[in-house]
This record gives C-alpha cells, structure tokens and sequence, in this order.
C-alpha cells in the first residue's frame, strides 16, 4: 500500500487508518455502540490491517481497554513499522476541569504502560477537553 506524508510531520502513513474504538477486549462500555469485542476478534482485525499494509493505527485514552487490547496482540519487534497514534482524554467532556500538564504527562504515561511500548508516534489533544 502507498505511504503518504503526515503534514507537518516526518511520518509516513498508509491513507487509511485503523480505528481502534472497539478493541475492548470484552468490555462495553457507557454508550454500548460497538458491544463485545473480545482480543481474538481484536488480533483477527489487526492482523488483517497489517496484512493489507496498513500501518496508521488510531487510539485514545477514552477508548475503553484498546490500550491494554492493543499492548496484548502488538509485536514489540514490528513495533517500527507502525504509526500509532492517541489522544488525551478521558471523556469527561468539556464540563470537566481543565487538563493541567501534569495530568497530560500522567495520561501518556499510562497509556504508555496499558500499550507496552516507549512511544506514541502522534498525540493528540481533544478539542472538546480543555487545557490550562
């Protein structure tokens, strides 16, 4: 599959991208809109992205147990070549206090660790969570 650049960025991705919303791993969450994921059918769509050349994989602090799914069925030595891209935000929504940069630096680190690895190639914030 072709590669084009992120703007702005030395990252070259697939054009599309790989949401990971329903990576939850068995859980359902609040809103129920996507039920039951388990990890075998999470590792199932995965394996397929990648297959295809896929390689932008999109997630978020709010997404409920992608991290922890995606740190389950990530191959720590193909982790290169993946773009892996997350968001701050727990969704609260834009009621809640702001975020400070303690409580950014507190977020990644811990997506970091449900993730297993050193590194989000992208991270995003969440027009609708403020910051100070």
């Amino acid at each position: 599959m072709q590669r084009v650049n992120l703007p702005g960025s030395d990252l070259n991705v697939s054009p599309i991208c790989l949401g990971t919303w329903q990576f939850n791993g068995g859980q359902v969450g609040g809103d129920k809109t996507w039920g039951a994921m388990s990890v075998e059918e999470s590792r199932k769509i995965w394996d397929k992205a990648l297959e295809t050349g896929i390689n932008f994989i999109d997630t978020a602090e709010a997404y409920l147990n992608s991290h922890s799914v995606l740190g389950q069925i990530m191959d720590p030595s193909k982790r290169r070549d993946i773009v892996l891209a997350s968001k701050v935000g727990n969704g609260k929504g834009a009621n809640s206090a702001p975020y400070t940069a303690e409580d950014i630096d507190q977020a990644v680190t811990t997506s970091l660790e449900k993730l297993k690895t050193d590194y989000i190639d992208l991270y995003q914030g969440d027009s609708t969570y403020p910051t100070k």
